[in-house]
């Protein structure tokens, strides 16, 4: 009777800890999709807010993380196949936002486990008709303005990638570490040449724009049809595209720069040893216009408006700083 009762015990105290292991695997196996879900809602959240800060939302994506995942890697092997594609599809968001290589090297673990099991190129966000994994990590090297992985993503799977035009980066040794760089892009659109820009010494009108965005091409036509906004622009105007996930914009850039050889875009790329002197830079809404005097921003733009004649009174007004006027 002893007996069998602590065979019983056995089997019950067995049975209570593969239950918890269960539990805990599925609590493991929730967190890739309430950490995407949290970056969504919190982030509609926070742009309620008329003084949203891209700053303070990466903070508290970063606190959300380390309290789900702490200090350790997720195990991506022990995910079953539909979590796996979650966590890389967390990790695409976390890495797309706050551009930190953490989230980028999380991506990356994650496509290589979708690789060894033969995954990568099946849809990574549920109910999505387009982008395979490959696509969106394709798309994640971009946005981080690291060319030479794209290239070797697309090299890999060209039957995905082959309509996607991504150009050689020429890149001078003594450009390495230094403050102040950009891309300029060839006049062919086959090359990205790293230059050095001087935004201290002169008075410089940093404007972010991108040829896709509608404020800034409307930006564009009225400092054009301007003749005073025109002259001060094409004097002082130094005008930066930040790279996104896409390159779609490179036939539009050449054909603007050889339209306006006064006014040509330059490129602002994400990639980590490429950001000295650019951080104090808003990227991530356009337009924006930034009046520098001595190095020193001297009257800030944020987007578009009210109207045509406020954004063109705003535009002289930040002009006149430039030219010692208030």
């Amino acid at each position: 009777m002893q007996i069998n009762m602590r065979v019983d015990m056995k089997r019950r105290l067995a049975l209570i800890a593969l239950l918890g292991l269960g539990g805990c695997q599925y609590a493991q196996q929730r967190k890739p999709l309430e950490m995407h879900n949290y970056s969504k809602n919190i982030r509609k959240e926070m742009q309620k807010k008329s003084d949203f800060s891209e700053q303070e939302y990466n903070a508290a994506l970063d606190r959300k993380y380390d309290s789900l995942f702490g200090k350790k890697k997720p195990v991506v092997s022990r995910y079953p196949d539909e979590t796996l594609k979650q966590l890389f599809k967390m990790y695409d968001t976390l890495s797309f936002y706050t551009l930190e290589s953490r989230y980028l090297a999380g991506l990356e673990g994650s496509f290589a486990e979708l690789t060894t099991r033969g995954l990568e190129k099946t849809r990574c966000s549920k109910g999505s008709l387009k982008n395979t994994c490959v696509e969106n990590m394709f798309s994640a090297y971009i946005t981080q303005g690291d060319l030479l992985n794209a290239k070797k993503i697309q090299q890999a799977y060209p039957e995905l990638l082959a309509g996607e035009q991504l150009p050689e980066v020429r890149e001078p040794v003594e450009y390495a570490g230094k403050s102040g760089n950009l891309y300029k892009v060839s006049a062919d659109g086959k090359y990205f040449d790293l230059v050095l820009v001087e935004i201290t010494k002169r008075p410089v009108i940093v404007s972010i724009m991108s040829t896709g965005c509608h404020f800034s091409k409307r930006s564009l036509e009225l400092i054009l049809t301007d003749p005073e906004l025109k002259r001060a622009f094409e004097e002082n105007a130094l005008i930066v595209l930040p790279l996104n996930s896409s390159l779609s914009f490179i036939p539009d850039l050449v054909r603007w720069n050889k339209e306006n050889p006064k006014l040509p875009f330059l490129i602002y790329s994400n990639r980590e040893d490429l950001r000295g002197g650019w951080e104090r830079f808003d990227f991530t809404s356009l337009p924006q216009f930034y009046f520098l005097k001595d190095g020193k921003t001297v009257y800030h733009i944020g987007g578009w408006g009210p109207t045509e004649e406020d954004f063109k009174a705003n535009l002289r007004k930040g002009i006149a700083h430039l030219e010692g006027q208030k």
